[in-house]
């Protein structure tokens, strides 16, 4: 057997190679695709001074994962009515973030006693964040980002009517304003002029982890308290403003919102005569029976609402489905849709209502 050669070259170590500084890529607009793009820098600069402040945002895999609901037609058509910016933080990352998430456990309770008017998957559900904002969005227990209707008392209002309306009719369907009713009504108050597109909500910071010290101690100088234009449905809003009740820094908003907003709440849920809120079977204080029915008589009944049975999708599956029951989650999924482009839209078309997006890319 031959004795194998061995080349001395071949048994000399290779010379260690040193390792560059890492330089992250500060492309203004990173590839969309990708789910572990490098880490990206924004520079604020205040109006004035030349200090300015670098931001390192990485994307991390819960805001890439939350996008993912959205067609790409709807992720577009988001990131343009933002055009393009971060509605918190006005950088220019961005990404499609629900509002009301897909893991929203309240999705059923809210469709089922009317307060959702909206389809999930739409624009209505949809806001521009970038990545850090959108991690402090989705903080389920302690968000860092709400953003709330800059007239509350007007959907209080607004509910006390239809709840006047409904005391007459229990088979009556709540309703609540969409985004066009809340434009039109800020329009009538002159809190915004004809020519705006959407109705006015403000950005609430209950934490500044996501953005440098210096535009955290200063949010007002850089305008990012500021009431803007949103132009989903308020509802969805209001969605996230009632869960950052709970929140220990929701006093920020100042005293006189979150009495309002309780004020709110107490009218969507409390259960009373004029709002028949179904508890699910869970037992509460009950009325004494001159308080339900005053007058006494025995035919009254109190309004009984039927539970929603929700369908398994293992009963879809094994065909154990009934006719009597429907999925309200898919039912609020599928709601009629809001077209960005519709069936008869061209190329052309699509060319002309994203080309700012296009001329960015």
């Amino acid at each position: 057997m031959a004795t194998p050669a061995f080349n001395d070259d071949a048994m000399t170590p290779p010379s260690p190679v040193r390792s560059q500084p890492f330089e992250p890529n500060i492309s203004p607009q990173p590839s969309r695709s990708s789910s572990s793009a490098v880490s990206r820098s924004l520079r604020y600069t205040l109006e004035g001074s030349s200090a300015a402040r670098t931001l390192v945002i990485s994307p991390t895999a819960s805001s890439v994962s939350q996008s993912s609901g959205f067609s790409e037609v709807t992720r577009t058509e988001i990131e343009r009515l933002a055009k393009n910016k971060c509605w918190a933080c006005m950088s220019g990352i961005t990404e499609a973030c629900h509002v009301i998430p897909k893991e929203d456990k309240a999705i059923d309770f809210w469709a089922e006693i009317g307060l959702i008017n909206f389809n999930l998957r739409s624009t209505a559900n949809g806001i521009a964040l970038c990545p850090n904002c959108h991690t402090e969005f989705d903080r389920a227990y302690e968000p860092g980002i709400v953003f709330i209707p800059v007239d509350v008392e007007y959907f209080i209002d607004f509910e006390l009517m239809d709840q006047e309306r409904r005391s007459g009719d229990s088979s009556l369907r709540r309703q609540v304003p969409t985004s066009e009713m809340y434009r039109n009504h800020l329009v009538e108050k002159q809190m915004i002029g004809p020519e705006a597109a959407h109705g006015l909500y403000r950005p609430v910071f209950l934490s500044t982890d996501c953005l440098p010290v210096a535009v955290g101690e200063r949010l007002e100088a850089f305008g990012l308290t500021q009431p803007k234009e949103w132009h989903g449905a308020p509802l969805a809003s209001l969605r996230r403003a009632f869960t950052a009740l709970a929140c220990s820094k929701i006093y920020v908003v100042g005293d006189g919102l979150v009495a309002n907003l309780r004020t709110l709440f107490d009218l969507y849920f409390k259960p009373t005569l004029a709002n028949p809120v179904n508890l699910g079977g869970q037992s509460r204080p009950a009325l004494p029976a001159e308080r339900l029915f005053p007058g006494g008589d025995d035919n009254t009944h109190p309004i009984k609402r039927r539970k929603l049975d929700t369908l398994r999708d293992e009963d879809a599956e094994e065909g154990n489905w009934k006719p009597q029951q429907y999925d309200v989650r898919k039912s609020v999924l599928y709601l009629e849709p809001e077209w960005v482009l519709g069936p008869s839209s061209t190329a052309e078309d699509a060319v002309h209502r994203f080309a700012s997006l296009f001329a960015q890319s």
